[in-house]
């Protein structure tokens, strides 16, 4: 009889440990603005939000309900003729996810683990046009990374394994210390809103077409010479962000991705391109054309004054 009497209350425990969930679900709003490398705010872009979960279209300024993964958040924005802006977002461990281990055990977390619901990602990202950038969750009380998550889990399926083994007493004299270790959890305060990623400096603001002459109009760029020209078909099949320089002694640089084999030169194109073109020229270079669109203009000659 007590055999039977303590293979019910163990089945009963593995029962119950299926119904704990994180509060709130696997879904949650993210508010997305666009702006101008400035500052400017761009309304009306289109932005798109995917993850491994799926995918959710809105205008920016704005904002739309999506579902929680451990996966990164990819926003990007399209607004012609800014070149478009992408944010790499992380989502994070939601507090909630380590009272739902205490209470749950290991079923419970396996759920919210795979529903995506035992993570979040920042309310408000900011996407800067012509930028690729990424942002990393900061607001983690535990500073847990979706490995160590993992490893939590393995920890608490070996305790929930214990637990079971223990008498029934022991484990209701544990039940107010872990209702309190939940509610404790459950009561992490949160911000309105995280920081977004940073805007990297530009040499100069703004990346829009000059008028000067189409991107694919090889002959019109000026100063440089055949190999250059070389190097600025090539650079026009390289991915954005990219940025082309040039030099009125012929020399010329061409930068794309927000990473520089070169440890001294800056990450962002636009600053690398004209950095580097500066180097070799040891003169002053400006930019020709950044993205998809020539932004080079012709230098106004000043008038002599008559005497």
């Amino acid at each position: 009889m007590g055999l039977w009497i303590r293979v019910l209350v163990l089945a009963g425990a593995a029962a119950l440990t299926g119904c704990a969930s994180v509060s709130g679900g696997n879904v949650q709003k993210m508010y997305v603005q666009a702006q101008e490398r400035d500052g400017t705010a761009v309304a009306g872009a289109d932005c798109t939000l995917t993850n491994d979960k799926g995918t959710w279209r809105f205008k920016s300024p704005g904002d739309s309900s999506v579902v929680r993964s451990n996966k990164p958040m990819e926003v990007k924005c399209e607004k012609a003729p800014l070149p478009n802006g992408v944010v790499s977002v992380e989502s994070g461990t939601r507090a909630a996810m380590f009272g739902n281990i205490i209470i749950g055990g290991v079923v419970g977390a396996v759920i919210d683990h795979s529903s995506g619901a035992a993570y979040e990602y920042p309310e408000q990202v900011r996407v800067v046009m012509g930028q690729m950038t990424s942002l990393k969750w900061v607001n983690d009380p535990k500073g847990a990374t979706p490995a160590q998550v993992a490893e939590k889990e393995k920890q608490a399926r070996v305790k929930a394994e214990q637990q079971q083994l223990q008498p029934q007493a022991v484990q209701q004299a544990q039940a107010p210390v872990q209702a309190q270790a939940q509610a404790q959890a459950q009561a992490q305060p949160r911000p309105a809103a995280l920081p977004a990623a940073e805007p990297a400096r530009v040499l100069q603001p703004g990346s829009f077409a000059s008028g000067y002459a189409l991107l694919e109009d090889v002959d019109a760029v000026p100063y440089i010479s055949d190999r250059g020209r070389q190097g600025y078909r090539e650079y026009m099949t390289k991915p954005t962000p990219k940025a082309f320089a040039i030099s009125p002694t012929g020399h010329w640089y061409s930068a794309w991705t927000l990473k520089s084999s070169d440890p001294t030169l800056p990450s962002d194109p636009s600053e690398r391109a004209v950095e580097g073109c500066s180097r070799a020229a040891k003169a002053p270079c400006r930019l020709y054309a950044v993205n998809g669109a020539v932004v080079w203009r012709k230098e106004t000659p000043t008038a002599s004054s008559s005497p």
